[in-house]
């Protein structure tokens, strides 16, 4: 959780689109996203390809509970997809 905290305050991320478009749909934006790494905690790891993805779990700016999964790819942190608690999608 240290290095994904500090590559988002240092503005070293990007989005998949399909990251992009589960934030739309569930109606929430990047303060919701810096919430959920200011406060979460990770959840799960594995490594489905390339990268090892990181799953973490916590509250959104609205206190709800939401998830968000991301990855290394280097110095650079990559948000692979966002949703509420219990929606994973892999």
């Amino acid at each position: 959780m240290e290095r994904c905290r500090t590559l988002w305050k240092e503005g070293k991320f990007t989005w998949v689109r399909h990251a992009e478009e589960r934030l739309s749909a569930l109606g929430w934006d990047i303060t919701d996203v810096e919430n959920m790494i200011r406060y979460g905690r990770v959840i799960e790891h594995s490594k489905p390809g390339d990268f090892w993805r990181y799953k973490l779990e916590g509250p959104n700016a609205e206190r709800q509970t939401g998830g968000l999964a991301y990855e290394f790819h280097g110095e650079l942190l990559v948000l692979v997809s966002v949703m509420m608690k219990g929606k994973w999608r892999n």
